[in-house]
């Protein structure tokens, strides 16, 4: 599918012919990249759990730390696509992105030093993902609210000057809310895949009500993933519409794409090194939690 839509913007007379210089098909292949990765590393932490309490503990401190680097690849990618800038200021979006990553991270590791996972303790960590996917929505809720509220979307077209204000188009010489209605009906088809998955993995149904008739089949856990996975797919899909969309009213992917949004994130090397301090922090919780289990032991 992806290697269609390079094809189809190869066609056109503006664009040019190496695909990986547009900036929004970059972000979109790192987005398909960074969720194929969170899927193997969830796979690779409930196939090797099981090896021993010490190694349980890492697995899942490197699921929680791919999906809190998924949710801020998400984030700018939206933020890349849709651009509210007349209501979000990219450098603070990017920096706020940041720090739920890390929040995320942080808040989910530490519930897992907990040897009975109570409520309170649960509800942390699930609010710590919600947190982390709300504000990685924001660029859409932006769009809504203009949309529904009578408000002229409107998109910055650069032509590599970085005064944003001088060139603000109406969306009308483009595309308007309507031309929108794709991709916020897949959007919406992903919150709601996703508002599915917390509902199982917090109510822990159907196991709840007959314990062990789901320990091969039908777990809310598995539940979770199947939903999370068309939750992803959803917004891939959301993704390549507004790319078909851009090349429909034929308009350059590079010139869509704001200069400023892409120095933040090169500058702050926001897509690295999320990553990797999300790696250290794996590496820190794990030691602190083989000083715990020690403990504990020896106790």
């Amino acid at each position: 599918r992806v290697h269609g839509e390079c094809q189809a913007f190869n066609r056109l007379p503006h664009t040019q012919s190496n695909f990986l210089a547009h900036k929004l098909h970059n972000l979109y292949l790192y987005y398909l990249l960074i969720c194929i990765l969170q899927f193997c590393t969830s796979s690779f932490a409930h196939t090797f759990n099981c090896k021993s309490i010490f190694v349980r503990h890492i697995c899942f401190f490197c699921d929680y730390a791919a999906i809190s680097t998924c949710a801020l690849v998400s984030g700018l990618v939206n933020f890349a696509f849709l651009q509210p800038y007349s209501v979000m200021e990219p450098y603070i979006y990017s920096r706020l992105l940041k720090f739920t990553a890390l929040y995320c991270t942080i808040v989910a590791c530490a519930t897992r030093f907990r040897l009975f996972l109570t409520w309170p303790y649960k509800l942390l960590r699930v609010s710590g993902f919600i947190f982390g996917y709300t504000i990685a929505c924001f660029p859409m809720l932006a769009v809504s609210y203009q949309c529904n509220n009578g408000k002229e979307f409107i998109m910055p077209v650069n032509a590599n000057n970085k005064n944003v204000s001088t060139f603000l188009i109406p969306l009308d010489n483009a595309e308007t809310c309507d031309g929108n209605a794709e991709f916020m009906f897949l959007w919406s088809w992903s919150c709601v895949f996703a508002a599915v998955a917390i509902f199982f993995y917090a109510t822990h149904l159907p196991e709840i009500l007959r314990p062990g008739a789901f320990d091969c089949l039908g777990a809310s856990h598995q539940i979770l993933h199947v939903f999370s996975t068309l939750s992803s797919i959803a917004l891939a899909l959301a993704y390549e519409s507004r790319l078909r969309k851009l090349r429909e009213n034929n308009l350059r992917v590079d010139e869509i794409i704001h200069d400023n949004f892409m120095e933040i994130m090169n500058s702050n090397l926001l897509v690295f090194l999320v990553p990797i301090i999300n790696a250290a922090l794996v590496v820190v919780f794990s030691f602190r939690m083989w000083l715990h289990l020690t403990s504990s032991v020896l106790d």
